[in-house]
């Protein structure tokens, strides 16, 4: 959706969350260069190892104007958002004209709506998009999603596994989820 070239800037939001990393690894398969928030500091530390040029640790910093500056004032070409509310709104800012910016969740759950007279000017898209929808409606994404297992059976995209827990400890694991201490997917095994 967002017809990513390797002239872009992204900017993906949420580097810790599956989105996230797989956003960061498929943008930089296409050579782009990608900067990326996170919430803390060991956070952008393996955002980098996924290949973010530059992880703004959004707990210390605005990220709006550090995207500024590492962009020269000029906005990013593409921004893969999941989190909505404030972080959706500074998104669109962060967007260059006739920029794309994809929103793909509201982690938050923000009731703020974005701010469509912004993009407008910009003469940007915005788009939504929901897997779930696209698989039980449309179809074609499973296409996409057969190339990104590919990629993934080359070691071109990796998955993430932050840490396992055994079932008795399922308290744990969501607490641990909860905190958001997790960097990638926490698996529960019987």
């Amino acid at each position: 959706m967002a017809r990513i070239e390797a002239a872009d800037t992204v900017l993906v939001q949420s580097a810790g969350s599956g989105v996230g990393m797989a956003g960061i690894q498929i943008a930089k398969y296409f050579k782009t260069r990608v900067i990326t928030t996170a919430g803390s500091d060991e956070k952008v530390a393996r955002a980098r190892e996924l290949g973010a040029d530059v992880a703004i640790n959004y707990q210390k910093q605005d990220f709006l104007p550090e995207v500024m500056r590492c962009t020269a004032g000029k906005g990013v070409a593409v921004v893969l958002e999941t989190v909505g509310g404030d972080v959706l709104t500074k998104s669109i800012q962060a967007l260059a004209p006739m920029g794309r910016l994809i929103t793909v969740g509201n982690s938050s759950r923000s009731s703020v709506a974005p701010d469509m007279d912004l993009v407008r000017r910009k003469n940007a898209i915005f788009a939504r998009f929901s897997l779930g929808t696209q698989m039980s409606s449309y179809g074609g994404v499973m296409a996409e999603l057969a190339k990104i297992m590919e990629l993934c059976g080359q070691d071109k995209l990796r998955t993430v596994v932050d840490k396992v827990f055994p079932m008795s400890q399922v308290s744990e694991a969501h607490r641990y989820v909860a905190e958001r201490r997790n960097f990638g997917k926490v698996i529960l095994i019987p």
